[in-house]
């Protein structure tokens, strides 16, 4: 996702209430450390991006 533009960030009972509406059977907390760490990750890709146009 280059233009890092997508701000949201569900907790565990938003999660937990797509889960029900849809009929699954989830680890809510292992779902919301999933999206943490891809939106951890999405922030260093942001930040190296940022730095390398500085240095050129």
């Amino acid at each position: 996702m280059k233009q890092f533009n997508f701000p949201d960030r569900p907790d565990n009972s938003r999660i937990q209430a797509i889960a029900e509406h849809y009929g699954y059977e989830a680890d809510v907390d292992a779902v919301h450390l999933y999206l943490e760490l891809q939106w951890t990750y999405r922030g260093i890709e942001k930040n190296i991006i940022d730095y390398w146009k500085h240095l050129t």
